[in-house]
């Protein structure tokens, strides 16, 4: 299974296609969000480039609040739905996570509920871009990934 892994910022959006935990070599690519009207139009972009994969899934950390549903970026008008999603790229199953939500899932000791207890409180106050920089997709990639398996349980397909 291949999916398409992305992490979008409020100023770039991440993208890079992974098999397990392992995001492949030579597919991470970075795009600019001022320069494209949405996350569909760098998705369809990125796939362009990376036709030679059958993506089956895509996993996305949104920089904004989170519904097993629907992400929103706090400071552009980029909404995501899992449904629209699946229908547009043909995926089995679209899962977005909030991406801070996702970093707490890296952090060694498991942590997990105390960070995203603050994520949340964060997120109410309506501070979310702390300005994530290229060393962390792959890390944010496989957190993401790691979430969206533990909720796979909770998450139905959707085709």
């Amino acid at each position: 299974m291949t999916r398409l892994v992305a992490d979008i910022g409020g100023t770039n959006a991440r993208l890079a296609l992974a098999q397990g935990h392992e995001v492949l070599p030579g597919t991470q690519q970075r795009f600019r969000n001022d320069a494209h009207s949405g996350f569909d139009e760098v998705a369809e972009l990125y796939l362009a480039d990376h036709s030679d994969h059958r993506v089956t899934e895509i996993v996305a950390a949104i920089a904004g609040p989170v519904s097993p549903e629907e992400g929103r970026l706090t400071n552009r008008g980029w909404v995501l739905r899992t449904g629209d999603l699946c229908w547009r790229f043909g995926v089995d199953r679209a899962v977005l996570v909030n991406d801070l939500a996702a970093l707490g899932h890296a952090l060694p000791g498991g942590k997990v509920d105390y960070f995203v207890g603050i994520t949340f409180k964060i997120e109410q106050l309506g501070v979310l871009d702390f300005g994530i920089e290229d060393q962390l997709p792959s890390a944010l990639a496989n957190s993401a990934l790691d979430v969206a398996e533990r909720q796979e349980d909770r998450i139905p397909n959707r085709v």
